[in-house]
């Protein structure tokens, strides 16, 4: 029974013989008044159960006694009944001498115990008296009991800290001693050993392609650099950037991997951390490696010299280009040995090796400038340089990809090399890996293809001016695999295949399938004027559509003889954004490196776009007409088909594998986007014939394109792009600086004359397809074509007389304009020449480029203003209408499908995007 208000709760254990025999005694003397009481019929004392107590023989009485049914009456009663016993205690007497006086008296009864049965209180060693607590005992209030409870769940806690925070200290000191045991950091030499194997590039078929060797570039010198012969430029530039307490740390900073684990950025590397990892290979970001790697460092620095550090890791890192070591790193770039280097050229390597590929400065110049001005910086901070030194050092000039040391391969075997590099970096595969055990990577390169690419280059560049460059890449449609790649093998070493150009008219493309996804047709009319004004800027024609078309120039006319006008106008309407769009969905990446494509330096993209006002590389073209080739599936390009071993034994590894991945694709242009490809290839194969450029028995859709340099009468570049079912080919043709070209007659190329796309470029073009394709059937394009807007050409409305007056102005401005080259303006960036003109009949000699020659393919006017193409229904029912709704922005009145409230000199309406139909 728990104790009542007032009460104390008794205390835990067993009594002490004392009390035991005091409380004995006091039971009696209490057991004796109470009969007593109850004899005299007084009312029951405060020891008397209720109901008073049993009698002999009931439950809870005395049992009989020797066979009687009565029970012998207790010992104190029968002593007070014989007068032996002390008896009541009168007042003022003395208390009895059983029970002596206390401070506390029993609030219970107590039951006497045996001497014999005392045992001694046990207290645990973990006792504790709070563990006890009662949460009935009613003398603890409400709010002590909450503080109670806190005080032993924070106890707890607090218990369990400690016992964490040893085992967190404990922890790692142990498996640190373990580990400290255990591992070891390589020598650079048996790294290097490791690094010294050789990987086999093939091309598609298995034949070997070129060999990635070692040592860099060269055959060249393997020698290991001793730690005096290292430049103290060199020296000082890594510590400054890379480590600047090398000298003094216990090879790993403690205060670098805090922060590095505390921000998420930076390695918190040192010297000696970085040489531990490329000793290992491993690069993972777990915290395993990480302190495996850190305990190396330590133990390294324990049993090693800092110059001996520093010398196995600048003969272990790796300096781009693929090359590993300080000799190798200074003979591919600069072509000298590492102790000739000048101050410059150490600090170049110094910031280069943080990440190689990342700064190579022929992918990355402005990213390699800035991280060697950071050295710099870094040398004036660590007191190496002062600020004047520093002002006077300038970023060096390095050599050219393939220049370095003697590598006794075509500079075109360099780029591709690079590409491959560049791939599998893209895809987290390790160089170091690969070499490491000696893998294959089986390219995409089709061998046949790429000899005959080089071949055609160098043939139709014989002859040619010296500063005259081109680039040539092609793209298999149906997987994206790039099938050759010449980015030119001149001296300079740049990749032209993989060099940002303006692509003039060869963009036109774009803006076609731009309005197709809004329902504007082929057979639309766009403004065909000889000048047109967007928004204060005026765009101008020279090559032209067919006299009398003035605001009615179908998309068919306009590509056909490559007006400008007219792709301005659709440009406006559907919006320069839309156009980039189109284009970026095709293939055209978003981004190369840190740029974005196809908007100016403030992020806008202009109406100009129409003519290829934006930058754009030979590999991307190829690309984003492969989409319209392939119905409308993009595909990314890829070089590598197969990285790994080639055997099936154990312990063959394989890192990529293209033909477990398929080759799906992606919708380039939405849901209709087969019909979009579709229709921008009907706009494309008349374009090849009408420049002489088509090839006999095969369908084939093409664009050039020229750009125009600054605002002279001069060309800097020429484009041909254009497709079969079964390839897509990009050629551009320029030079390394921008400037007015001119091409010479020579066996490829009949005349001497300005560059245009339709000249070296086309002839480049077409010779190639011609090869590539000889021992290939002939494959159409598809004839289900789904009808987008008006596809067939319409009738055009004649334009009202002009006046007597004006129409002498018109003839004396035609007599002006005969022979007049196209892109005059400085924004025409076309190359085309009309089919037919109001200038003299081609066959009298002129000279006009854009009259079209003799070509028989060229269509001649009938009597009247138009050609027939142009002029008959050609069976399109008024324009093809019966496809659909009428477009956005369609009159019948006038059969245009332009936005009518720009004619006649109105103010330009504001460029906008079209909404995409529903």
């Amino acid at each position: 029974m728990p104790p009542q208000n007032g009460e104390r709760r008794p205390r835990q254990g067993g009594p002490s013989p004392l009390g035991a025999a005091a409380a004995g005694a006091a039971l009696g003397a209490a057991g004796g008044a109470a009969v007593a009481g109850m004899n005299a019929g007084a009312p029951p004392g405060p020891g008397t159960p209720p109901g008073g107590v049993p009698g002999v023989g009931s439950p809870g009485g005395p049992g009989p006694v020797n066979g009687s049914s009565e029970l012998p009456p207790p010992a104190h009663t029968q002593a007070l009944r014989q007068g032996t016993g002390p008896g009541p205690r009168r007042p003022g007497e003395q208390p009895t001498p059983m029970m002596q006086p206390s401070d506390e008296q029993p609030t219970t009864q107590i039951e006497p115990q045996l001497l014999t049965h005392h045992e001694p209180v046990r207290i645990d060693d973990d006792y504790d008296e709070d563990d006890y607590y009662d949460e009935d005992d009613a003398e603890e209030s409400p709010e002590a009991v909450k503080k109670a409870k806190r005080k032993k769940i924070w106890r707890r806690v607090r218990r369990t800290c400690y016992v964490m925070t040893g085992l967190a200290i404990l922890t790692p000191v142990v498996a640190f001693a373990i580990g400290y045991q255990m591992w070891d950091a390589p020598s650079p030499e048996q790294i290097l050993a490791n690094l010294d194997k050789t990987v086999t590039v093939t091309y598609a078929d298995g034949s070997e392609m070129l060999r990635i060797v070692p040592n860099g570039e060269g055959e060249g010198d393997r020698r290991f650099l001793s730690y005096e012969d290292i430049p103290e430029d060199f020296y000082n530039g890594v510590t400054a950037t890379e480590d600047p307490s090398f000298e003094n740390n216990m090879g790993f900073s403690p205060v670098g991997i805090v922060r590095a684990a505390v921000t998420g950025t930076g390695g918190g590397s040192t010297i000696t951390q970085q040489y531990v990892k490329l000793s290992t290979g491993n690069d993972d970001g777990t915290y395993a490696r990480k302190f495996e790697e850190v305990v190396k460092a330590f133990k390294l620095t324990q049993e090693e010299s800092k110059p001996y550090i520093f010398e196995s890791y600048a003969n272990l890192t790796s300096f781009g280009r693929n090359t590993y070591g300080l000799e190798a790193g200074a003979q591919t770039w600069f072509g000298k040995s590492a102790p000739e280097l000048e101050l410059n050229e150490s600090l170049f390597l110094a910031g280069i090796l943080n990440a190689p590929s990342h700064y190579d400065p022929d992918n990355n110049r402005e990213g390699m400038e800035a991280r060697f001005d950071y050295v710099v910086n870094k040398m004036v901070e660590r007191e190496h340089l002062s600020q004047a030194e520093a002002d006077a050092v300038e970023f060096p000039d390095y050599l050219p990809r393939g220049a370095g040391g003697n590598t006794g391969r075509s500079i075109t075997d360099v780029h591709l090399q690079q590409q491959i590099e560049n791939e599998l970096a893209g895809r987290n595969i390790s160089m170091d890996e690969v070499r490491r055990q000696g893998m294959v990577i089986r390219t995409s390169i089709d061998k046949a293809a790429q000899e005959h690419s080089e071949a055609v280059m160098a043939e139709h560049f014989a002859g040619q001016p010296d500063e005259l460059r081109g680039a040539m890449v092609a793209v298999d449609p149906a997987t994206g695999a790039v099938r050759a790649y010449n980015g030119g093998e001149w001296s300079s070493g740049i990749d032209f295949a993989a060099s940002m150009q303006p692509p003039g008219s060869s963009f036109k493309p774009f803006v076609v399938a731009a309005g197709l996804q809004r329902d504007q047709g082929i057979g639309e009319f766009y403004d065909g004027r000889e000048t047109i004004d967007i928004e204060g800027t005026v765009f101008s024609n020279t090559a032209q559509c067919p006299t009398g078309a003035n605001e009615h120039c179908s998309v068919r006319n306009a590509m056909l003889v490559s007006a400008n006008t007219p792709f301005i106008d659709m440009a406006h309407q559907f919006g320069p954004s839309s156009v980039a769009e189109t284009a970026h969905a095709a293939g055209i990446p978003e981004q190369i490196g840190e740029t974005k494509t196809l908007v100016n330096s403030e992020g806008f993209t202009a109406a100009g776009i129409a003519l290829g006002q934006y930058e754009v590389r030979t590999i991307d073209m190829a690309v984003a007409y492969a989409s319209f080739a392939n119905g409308g599936i993009h595909h990314e390009p890829y070089f590598v088909e197969f990285v790994g071993h080639e055997g099936d034994g154990p312990d063959d590894v394989v890192l990529l594998d293209r033909a477990n991945e398929g080759h799906e694709g992606e919708q380039a242009f939405g849901p209709r986007s087969k019909a979009v490809a579709d229709n921008v290839t009907e706009v494309l194969k008349p374009v090849a014939a009408h420049t002489s450029h088509d090839l006999p028995g095969r369908e084939v859709a093409a664009k050039t394109g020229t750009h125009q340099f600054g605002q002279s009468a001069g060309n800097q570049a020429g484009w041909m792009v254009g497709y079969t079912p079964q390839i897509s080919v990009a050629v551009w043709v320029g030079s390394e600086v921008p400037a007015a070209l001119t091409v010479n007659a020579t066996a490829t190329n009949p005349a001497t004359e300005q560059l245009w796309g339709r000249n070296v470029p086309a002839f480049a073009w077409k010779a190639f397809m011609e090869g590539y394709l000889a021992d290939k059937d002939a494959v159409g394009f598809p004839t289900d074509i789904e009808r987008i807007g008006i596809f067939d050409e319409q009738p055009r409305p004649r334009p009202p007389e002009p006046p007597e007056g004006d129409r002498d102005r018109d003839r004396d401005r035609d007599e002006d304009d005969e022979g007049r080259d196209e892109d005059e303006d400085g924004r025409d960036e076309d190359d085309e020449e009309p089919g037919w003109s109001d200038s003299p009949d081609p066959g009298d000699g002129s000279t006009d480029p854009g009259d079209g020659g003799t070509d028989p393919s060229s269509p001649t006017p009938p009597d009247g203003n138009c050609p027939p193409w142009a002029c008959e229904d050609n069976g399109g029912g008024g324009g093809g209408g019966g496809d659909g709704p009428p477009p956005w922005g369609f009159t019948p009145e006038t059969g245009s499908g332009r936005d009518t409230s720009s004619r006649g000199g109105a103010d330009p309406v504001p460029t906008r995007d079209v909404p995409l139909p529903d």
